[in-house]
């Protein structure tokens, strides 16, 4: 099982990303855990403010280019673990 497979169980259950993806960070054993924070602090960030509303966009190696920005000022950092390592596999 990866990363992104667990993502989803939680994702049907919670049917909100954030809360999905602390859950996944709760759930993976704690080297993969260290290995997601360890990949999460590489990635850099551009925020732009339109309007009155913040939209913060999240550049790494390891993700998808280009994508959608997250509507606020912050990255939810769990978020952003689940998606760089999406394809980390789980040991049983």
């Amino acid at each position: 099982m990866t990363v992104q497979d667990l993502y989803h169980q939680f994702l049907t259950t919670y049917r909100k990303e954030t809360i999905a993806a602390k859950h996944v960070m709760d759930t993976v054993p704690e080297p993969i855990f260290d290995q997601l924070n360890e990949l999460a602090e590489q990635a850099t960030f551009e925020r732009r403010r339109y309007g009155t509303q913040w939209y913060t966009w999240a550049y790494h190696d390891k993700l998808d280019q280009p994508r959608d920005p997250w509507p606020a000022s912050r990255y939810p950092k769990a978020l952003l673990c689940v998606e760089i390592g999406k394809d980390i596999v789980i040991p049983a």
